[in-house]
């Protein structure tokens, strides 16, 4: 009977340690001087393979991007409509590394603000809505209050894969500040917002989206700012009849020259 292994597996964190104890008979083994633990290169440890396996199934608590997301989601389109909310805070991708260094999420904003749905229609709609609030975050450890009245308008709104290019819609215009009401009864409040319009064609957007971004640009880089995230349905996008027809047309004559 081979030489008996020990496995030390942590469940608690997203980081198992496996580890192979000292062979007891004279095989020669090796030292892994950044842990200590021992391999032994002529057999295969099932043990640990078993540890490899539950190492794989521990799942990482959400990070503090996705708390963020999941908050500012769930206090816009409660204060707006209680349906669907589970649905659309569950489809919202995370943003990637670098967007969430540069770009974390404290704009609170509410995109097609006239309708629940949040609906963006590519064919009917020339331009989208988007809302954004006054909100609050903690920067280095202090209190800081994002006013969207008083700060420079350099905006970015559409699909997260159009942001995280460089690209996406621009305002049409330095938006408009009006006061808008939400809430209901002790909760009822009025708020200095700014309400901006964008072109629906360079949004990125498109059919089947459920989720749509806007980024705050700190200066002119443009490298660094504040986003802000609110699900949308949106429609549309087919080709007409007459886009088709111009495409058969091109195929019917790069065949006749052949």
């Amino acid at each position: 009977m081979g030489p008996q292994s020990a496995c030390c597996c942590s469940t608690s964190r997203s980081e198992v340690d496996v580890k192979n104890c000292r062979p007891t008979t004279n095989w020669e083994s090796e030292e892994d001087e950044s842990d200590g633990s021992f391999v032994d290169p002529t057999r295969t440890d099932t043990v640990a393979i078993a540890c490899t396996l539950e190492r794989s199934m521990v799942r990482d608590t959400p990070s503090d991007t996705d708390r963020s997301i999941l908050s500012h989601l769930g206090r816009r389109r409660f204060l707006k409509s209680s349906a669907g909310i589970a649905a659309g805070v569950g489809a919202v991708p995370a943003l990637s590394g670098v967007a969430s260094a540069h770009f974390p999420v404290e704009l609170d904003i509410d995109v097609q603000p006239d309708n629940a749905d949040n609906f963006v229609d590519l064919d009917d709609h020339d331009q989208v809505s988007v809302v954004v609030f006054p909100s609050e975050y903690l920067s280095d450890g202090e209190k800081t209050t994002f006013d969207p009245t008083e700060e420079d308008v350099r905006y970015r709104f559409g699909s997260r894969s159009a942001l995280d290019d460089g690209e996406g819609a621009r305002p049409v215009d330095d938006g408009e500040v009006k006061e808008m009401t939400t809430g209901h009864g002790d909760e009822k409040q009025t708020t200095e917002v700014l309400e901006l319009r964008f072109p629906v064609g360079e949004t990125g957007l498109e059919k089947g989206d459920d989720t749509a971004w806007l980024f705050w640009e700190r200066d002119e880089s443009g490298e660094h700012g504040l986003s802000g995230v609110d699900t949308v349905s949106v429609y549309g996008g087919d080709q007409s009849s007459e886009d088709l027809l111009e495409l058969l047309r091109r195929l019917l004559r790069a065949f006749d020259k052949r």
